[in-house]
């Protein structure tokens, strides 16, 4: 008998119309503008670039792309690069290329040592223990 809930809707599925060209460049237009306002809105200008990134606007996936590589975010960076390249950008060719070559430099050196510096990096020093008798720490004294 099937799902009597379905019943009205079958035979009528249709493909998603494609995002007009305009709509895409509007959404990288407030990217812009939202991103020439400063720091505290780039979360807003990175939601603008992604929508248009989203349906193929190759210059807002290339500012996002830029955006993630200036927070470190360098999977992120090349991927977007990458499609940047792929939308018509090319420009983008050679930053991911440069990039990607980066990621797939192992982090240890010659020597097989991993540096200090990467194994350290997030850990705070130690803090001295209070002694025993309560008394404030030497650097207090």
């Amino acid at each position: 008998m099937g799902l009597p809930w379905l019943h009205p809707f079958a035979g009528r599925a249709t493909a998603l119309r494609p995002v007009p060209a305009r709509t895409t460049h509007h959404a990288y237009s407030y990217g812009r503008h939202y991103q020439e306002l400063g720091p505290k809105q780039l979360s807003i200008a990175m939601f603008f670039y992604r929508l248009a990134a989203d349906h193929g606007h190759a210059d807002a996936t290339y500012r996002l792309a830029l955006i993630h590589q200036a927070k470190e975010e360098d999977w992120a960076a090349a991927s977007l690069f990458g499609r940047a390249a792929a939308y018509g950008r090319p420009d983008a060719a050679a930053e991911f290329n440069d990039l990607s070559q980066r990621l797939v430099q192992p982090p240890w050196n010659a020597g097989g040592v991993l540096p200090l510096h990467l194994i350290t990096e997030n850990e705070e020093p130690p803090k001295e223990p209070p002694s025993p008798a309560g008394d404030p720490p030497a650097e207090l004294s």
